[in-house]
């Protein structure tokens, strides 16, 4: 007798744990008649995170959208930008991996977080968890939307709010999206600022009205699918023979903030602090330079006395303009100066970078 009801105990307790799961993997179709004020779990890293946590944490403080709000991040060895903002503003943060969420929060918030969030995780959340991603997806999933969009040339880029779907990175619903216009002279680090804090208001937008959004929320297009992986600083290393003057200039944009391109002088690494391109007008000046009949190699490189700056030529006989530059175990140093320390002490057929 008294093993039976063992027995029903155990059968009936197992029960309730596969009842409970199946009400966690199905609370964000079946509590979407929740309201506000919602409680918040955030997810990120670095600076571009830290922009809609403070969104958030504003709201929060108001009280009648958000009246909870804790951080989850991954701490290292040293406290990371979300870690000191949530510190300095006395925001309850849990190191990464945080265990089980028991469905004390209503939705979790994933910005510039950089790991797979388990199943179990987002099933805790009764709303399931959105993203912020700095693209227009599907275009660039990834680790550097903002990186890839750049480096080739994007015209267009924007900010997507999506869901984050279990063990896939970029791959959820839409729920909201905005473009902007990137001009020629954007670099990646004015990017980044832009897209931050396009990113937390459209975050902010959504919370006010949650479930309505996440009820409206359309896949991403099968079509124009494209994927930005994460750089380092071999992505930066100029290749003369292959790259033309566009490829160059993106690049440089792309990078700028992160990582400076780089090359070698008579085998010596080098660095380029400030580069651009040169324009029609200066480019015609230079082409009757007594020097162009060398100047169609790749890598060639001249001093304009005129204009302060070198001049160097790539793949598609076009030129980009460096102002400033670091040579391997010196300071920063102006064009003027590596021509005076480097070029002028040899033959100008022999100046060359590789």
């Amino acid at each position: 007798m008294l093993m039976n009801y063992k027995s029903h105990i155990k059968h009936f307790l197992k029960i309730t744990k596969y009842y409970k799961k199946w009400i966690r993997q199905h609370s964000s179709q079946t509590n979407l008649n929740l309201k506000p004020p919602w409680k918040v779990m955030f997810f990120g890293t670095d600076e571009f995170s830290v922009c809609s946590l403070d969104k958030l944490y504003s709201t929060c403080r108001e009280g009648s959208v958000i009246n909870q709000l804790e951080v989850v991040t991954s701490v290292k060895n040293k406290a990371n930008p979300v870690q000191r903002y949530a510190v300095s503003n006395k925001i309850q943060f849990h190191n990464w991996p945080c265990g089980n969420v028991d469905q004390k929060f209503d939705i979790g918030v994933v910005v510039s977080f950089g790991k797979l969030i388990p199943k179990s995780i987002i099933h805790e959340f009764p709303l399931g968890m959105i993203n912020v991603h700095a693209s227009l997806l599907p275009r660039w999933r990834g680790a550097a939307p903002i990186i890839h969009a750049l480096a080739s040339g994007d015209e267009v880029t924007g900010v997507t709010i999506m869901r984050i779907q279990p063990h896939k990175f970029d791959l959820g619903e839409i729920i909201k999206q905005k473009s902007i216009e990137i001009t020629d002279n954007t670099t990646q680090d004015q990017l980044t600022k832009e897209l931050a804090n396009i990113g937390a208001s459209l975050l902010v937008d959504t919370i006010k009205e949650l479930p309505t959004c996440i009820k409206n929320a359309t896949p991403q297009p099968e079509n124009g699918v494209t994927y930005a992986p994460r750089i380092n600083i071999q992505s930066s290393r100029i290749n003369w023979l292959m790259m033309d003057s566009n490829t160059i200039y993106n690049l440089y944009r792309a990078l700028k903030g992160l990582y400076h391109l780089h090359c070698t002088w008579k085998g010596i690494p080098v660095k380029f602090i400030d580069v651009g391109r040169l324009n029609t007008e200066s480019s015609s000046q230079f082409t009757n330079n007594p020097s162009s009949q060398i100047s169609n190699i790749p890598g060639y490189v001249y001093y304009s006395k005129n204009h302060n700056h070198l001049r160097i030529q790539c793949k598609d006989g076009k030129w980009i303009v460096v102002n400033e530059l670091i040579v391997h175990g010196r300071k920063p140093m102006k064009s003027k100066d590596f021509y005076n320390g480097f070029m002028s002490k040899c033959h100008p057929k022999l100046h060359m970078f590789t």
